[in-house]
């Protein structure tokens, strides 16, 4: 069996109050993958501070066991505040990418990417080892994140957080997958998922740890995404569609695109979904070219949802 050579990187905030979960699940899928070989973890700042991050990331390997790779702290900041600084992170992506053979790594990018940027700027030697980099982030142009018939938006959080970073990344010519919220908003985790999850939980410590997390999520996006006349019924593990590109592209749709920045109206104007503003933002556009040549990208935006889940459940109850 080939196996993928992969770093994650992430802003896992699992067992934080009122924080995503799906880094958790999503680093949890990729340790049970028998065609993953993970070579390491490297941490930055996101959906809570780097220090909760560091903390929530120690409390999943003591809860579910070692990931038999290195972890390491980068980014605390986006680059517009720090620049490109040295970090144990940004040395643990230069050590993975350089690893003899220095060929076919790919990195899963499931936080901002500041991380991996800094590491291509000290680092530049590490471009031509890098067959893929797989980021949640994207959209098409006049796309907007909705959730059940809640009418404000979801921001692009991922990219919106360091859009200069992913500007080196675009920069670099680096082949980029995107698992945006168009493919993870078809994938929901309901109650009847989370009482199967539970099942298990008395002989899966993975599944005994997971689900007080994920009930407190499901009820914070009922309370957040549900309206007088539509009930929300579950929540999207948007950072899992990342590693399914890898583990289970069978169930997957895509489209090869072009990507690039540009600014349109703000979009976002709820704080329960992290997004207020007026004006004009950055967005992260995919297009498809007219001339093949120049769709070195790819989108994903469809998925089995069924089939998915029952994945998912299986490697989430493993141990």
């Amino acid at each position: 069996m080939n196996r993928h050579s992969i770093l994650i990187d992430t802003d896992i905030a699992l067992g934080i109050e009122r924080r995503d979960v799906d880094d958790g699940l999503a680093l949890l899928m990729a340790k049970n993958s028998p065609v993953l070989e993970l070579g390491g973890i490297t941490l930055t700042y996101g959906n809570d501070s780097l220090e909760s991050i560091r903390a929530s990331m120690a409390n999943l390997i003591d809860a579910c066991g070692s990931f038999s790779c290195p972890v390491a702290a980068g980014a605390s900041e986006c680059l517009a505040h720090t620049g490109p600084a040295p970090s144990k992170a940004a040395e643990l992506i230069k050590e993975f990418c350089l690893a003899e053979p220095r060929r076919n790594r790919k990195i899963i990018g499931i936080g901002p990417v500041t991380n991996i940027a800094t590491a291509l700027e000290l680092y530049p030697e590490i471009k031509d080892s890098i067959e893929e980099i797989i980021l949640v982030a994207g959209r098409k142009p006049g796309q907007r994140f909705l959730t059940g018939k809640h009418k404000n938006a979801h921001p692009d959080l991922n990219f919106e957080r360091d859009p200069e970073a992913m500007q080196i990344l675009i920069d670099r010519g680096i082949s980029l997958t995107f698992a945006p919220f168009e493919v993870s908003s078809k994938v929901w985790i309901t109650a009847s998922f989370l009482e199967k999850l539970e099942e298990a939980s008395a002989h899966s410590k993975q599944a005994s740890y997971l689900i007080n997390p994920l009930k407190n999520w499901l009820s914070l996006w009922q309370e957040i995404f549900s309206t007088p006349t539509h009930q929300i019924s579950g929540f999207n593990p948007f950072d899992c569609l990342a590693i399914a590109w890898l583990t289970d592209r069978d169930l997957l749709t895509w489209t090869d695109v072009t990507v690039a920045i540009e600014e349109d109206d703000y979009d976002t104007t709820d704080e329960a979904v992290q997004g207020t503003g007026s004006g004009h933002k950055q967005y992260l556009h995919v297009r498809q070219s007219g001339k093949p040549e120049e769709n070195i990208h790819r989108y994903i935006h469809d998925v089995d949802q069924e089939e998915f889940l029952k994945r998912l459940l299986e490697r989430l109850t493993l141990v």
